[in-house]
This record gives C-alpha cells, sequence and structure tokens, in this order.
C-alpha cells in the first residue's frame, strides 16, 4: 500500500524494504515498489507466506501481477507486441531488465511453498509477458510455479461475446477462439477461467451483464419465453464455460457468483462508496429460484462438473491447436479430449446435423 496505514512504514528515500525514489512508486496503481536485492525483504515476504499458509491453513499461494516482480520495467508502457514471436532477448540477456531479485524471491517462494511448509502449497502465478519457465522446477532455472493463469482467455470472451461490441446475429470468430484457447507453452499447465476478479469484484461487468445487459433485471424468467438479447446470453454464457474448462484448463478458475450470472458486483464498504453495504452481497436467492434462469445457469454449472468428475478430463493434456477442428463458415468447433469428443455449434440460427472440418 502506498499509506502506512495499510501497509509498512513508509520513507521518502524508500527505507529498508522499498526502492528509493520513482523507482520504487508504481504509477498505475500508487502503491510501493520492494527491492527485492535486500535480504531483509526476501525474509519479510517468505515469512508472511508461511505466516498465512501456518496461521490459516492455506492450500495455495497466487502471486498477483508477477511481471512486475520479474521485470524492471514493471511492463509499464510496453506494447504487445516487445514479448511476441521468438524475441527471447526480452526474456533472457542484458537487455531483457529482468529483476534477478524478483526472480530469486519468486523462486524462493516456490521452495517455501513445495518444500519447507506442511501441507505443500499450490502455486499460480499471474503473469502477463508469458516469461519462459515460469512453470519449470527451481531445479532445471525455472520460477517453479504450478500454474500460469490464463489471463487471454476472459479478454477473448469480453471482446467477442459482447452484445455491445457486435450484432447479435453476426458470427463468431472460431479460428480465433480456437487460437486462443490453445496457446499455451508444452510445459506449462494453465489455470483457465472465462471470467476474471475485475467481472466478480467493483471494477468490471460480468460476462452475463455484458451479454445482456438490463435485461437480466426484468428478463430472466423461466416461465416466459426468453428475449433475443437473454436466449444468446444464456447459450454463450453457457458455450464460453465448458469450451474455457474442456479445451483450455489444466485447471479451471470461477470467481463466486459468476458460474450463475449474478448480475452485479461485490464492493466492500469504504469510504469511496460512502461504507455502504448495499453491494456488499451475493445474491443467492436468485439461483436458488427456479422460476428464473440463474438457476438453469448454476444447474448446467453443476453439470460441467459433474461431467469432468466422470470423464477426468483435467488428467489428460489439453488439445493443441492441431487437434482442433475448427469450421468458420459453419460456425462449428470439435475436439477429442479423455476419450470424449466435444463438439460446439456456434450457429445461432440452425442446429447442426454433423460434424464438418475445415482448418483455418
Amino acid at each position: 500500500s502506498s499509506t502506512g496505514r495499510e501497509g509498512l512504514p513508509q520513507h521518502a528515500g524508500g527505507g529498508p524494504y522499498f526502492l528509493p525514489g520513482e523507482a520504487g512508486h508504481h504509477p498505475g496503481w500508487g502503491s510501493r515498489l520492494f527491492d527485492y536485492s535486500r535480504t531483509e525483504v526476501l525474509r519479510l515476504l517468505l515469512a508472511t507466506i508461511a505466516h498465512f499458509a501456518e496461521a490459516y491453513r492455506l492450500d495455495g499461494f497466487r502471486l498477483d501481477a508477477a511481471s512486475t516482480v520479474l521485470y524492471r520495467h514493471r511492463c509499464l508502457g510496453l506494447s504487445p507486441a516487445h514479448f511476441c514471436g521468438a524475441r527471447y532477448e526480452a526474456f533472457f540477456g542484458a537487455s531483457s531488465d529482468v529483476d534477478e531479485g524478483g526472480l530469486t524471491f519468486v523462486m524462493l517462494a516456490n521452495l517455501l511453498a513445495k518444500r519447507a511448509l506442511q501441507p505443500p502449497l499450490l502455486t499460480v502465478a499471474e503473469e502477463s509477458s508469458g516469461y519462459p519457465g515460469l512453470c519449470a522446477p527451481t531445479h532445471a532455472w525455472g520460477a517453479g510455479f504450478d500454474y500460469r493463469m490464463a489471463m487471454g482467455i476472459p479478454d477473448l470472451w469480453g471482446r467477442e461475446l459482447a452484445l455491445a461490441h457486435a450484432p447479435a446475429d453476426a458470427p463468431l470468430p472460431v479460428c480465433e477462439i480456437a487460437d486462443e484457447l490453445t496457446r499455451a507453452r508444452c510445459d506449462e499447465r494453465r489455470l483457465a477461467y472465462a471470467e476474471c476478479h475485475d467481472q466478480s469484484l467493483v471494477g468490471d461487468q460480468a460476462l452475463a451483464f455484458r451479454l445482456m445487459g438490463a435485461a437480466m433485471y426484468d428478463g430472466m424468467s423461466a416461465g416466459a419465453p426468453p428475449s433475443p438479447a437473454v436466449a444468446r446470453g444464456v447459450a454463450l454464457h453457457k458455450v464460453s464455460r465448458l469450451l474455457t474448462y474442456a479445451l483450455a484448463a489444466d485447471a479451471y478458475l470461477n470467481f463466486v457468483g459468476n458460474e450463475f450470472g449474478h448480475p452485479e458486483w461485490v464492493e466492500l464498504p469504504t469510504g469511496d462508496n460512502g461504507h455502504s453495504f448495499h453491494h456488499a452481497r451475493r445474491r443467492w436467492f436468485l439461483a436458488d429460484d427456479p422460476g428464473l434462469r440463474y438457476a438453469q445457469l448454476l444447474a448446467f454449472d453443476r453439470a460441467m462438473h459433474a461431467a469432468e468428475a466422470s470423464l477426468r478430463w483435467l488428467s489428460s493434456p489439453p488439445p493443441t491447436r492441431g487437434d482442433v477442428c475448427a469450421d468458420h463458415p459453419a460456425q462449428q468447433l470439435c475436439f477429442c479430449r479423455a476419450g470424449a469428443l466435444f463438439a460446439f455449434n456456434l450457429r445461432h440460427d440452425s442446429s447442426a446435423d454433423a460434424v464438418t472440418r475445415e482448418p483455418c
């Protein structure tokens, strides 16, 4: 935090924990940045992980915004092209601007989580640059995480499915969807999710709201025919989740409430909202009411988990791009995993009588 009331004591010169001067401040977040080259900083952070794991019996550790730890440039002001392709000089070497102290902390944190703590912690990284070796073991000079969060998938669904971004009858970019859902290094396991935490907490709209808009408040009755927006939104809400789960995931993540299309965000009382409790809850009664389509979304989510428990597809490697049949004109996408055929018809106006193959 940028304030001593919520975090460590602040010092203009950085003090014992933070980088001095402008380098010690994150311009986008207003927070302070640690000096990972200092032994006392490593001790503090590693002790904090151990304390929370032991005191609260946690079973996992997630490093948020790992790129701000791994690079001195913090990925600020860089275009996506900076890390694209085979430009490994962006990750390794004198021009990479990797923070060796930050990388040391990450490796030590994973060693602590897996070797010193009992039970060992599952470790997950939210990392935006595509840093190679993020999930390689530390003995092979990797960072040591168990999973990389598949950050591009929520952006994909939010961009391609939102009603405001395209006409309701517009074809979906089937090949682009297949590309993004299979974008992974062979040595990395991905934690896949259809919506990010900003779409559950205050900050962004849930995918269901992007799909259906205000119809979520007055058009979700299961006792009346759905409007075109609701019919499309409910169908794509289900499709996006099953595709993410079955095609992209080595592990699957959902933020509470998004599984049934919760129409609003969660926001705890703060000074910014007048200490209001209005949004400090999840409206579970929506999913409990069989007369609402929220209950149908929840039932579909439970059916997905039941299918995975039966087929155990997460125990099988996800398909590669070459394993996926994506036919844009027919709006079909199909693949096999764990001995099961998954076939998706993305046309809004007709059913599929057969599965076709037309490579993209």
